[in-house]
């Protein structure tokens, strides 16, 4: 796919920087959300980042490429959180991201081998 293409995934890194990078004072408390296996906060992580390679992929090609910027992105947004008032940068916030970019990254692979003859 040609540049025509690319703006899908441009317009989600960008949301990903606003939900990211935003300053928001009122988030709710933790223990006032619902209770799940994992932290709701790290699924998102890592369900920005899933999307963001499944729309990175074919806008920009080379699935291997596409993961490693998408990890630099995460770890570019987790330390710059670090810089932002209510935000703070978090190891598990980067972890969840890097399983979200390994996740869509096996998907694609499976995807492309299942349409193989």
């Amino acid at each position: 796919m040609g540049r025509e293409g690319r703006g899908p995934a441009w317009l989600w890194a960008a949301g990903i920087a606003l939900a990211l990078l935003l300053p928001v004072p009122d988030l709710p408390a933790s223990d006032s959300l619902p209770r799940l296996p994992v932290p709701l906060d790290l699924l998102v992580h890592g369900a920005l980042f899933f999307v963001l390679v499944l729309l990175a992929i074919p806008a920009f090609g080379r699935a291997r490429r596409v993961g490693l910027m998408a990890a630099a992105y995460g770890v570019l947004t987790e330390a710059a959180q670090a810089l932002v008032p209510y935000r703070s940068a978090e190891w598990s916030d980067l972890w969840a991201d890097w399983v979200g970019i390994a996740l869509a990254l096996v998907w694609c692979t499976l995807r492309s081998r299942a349409k193989r003859p």
